[in-house]
């Protein structure tokens, strides 16, 4: 079982995430992701350096 959006973007709220990058789903999901996520930014198809 997989954590709901909205628990998503709660925990990424809460840790102060400034990138969350989506494990599952395709990138036509990432204006819910934007505003989920907001103001974290949302990396898809691109390399991220942590």
């Amino acid at each position: 079982m997989h954590p709901r959006l909205s628990q998503n973007a709660a925990l990424a709220q809460a840790l102060g995430a400034g990138t969350v990058i989506p494990a599952f789903g395709d990138a036509s999901h990432r204006a819910a992701w934007a505003k989920a996520f907001a103001p974290a930014r949302i990396a898809v198809d691109e390399a991220v350096e942590i």
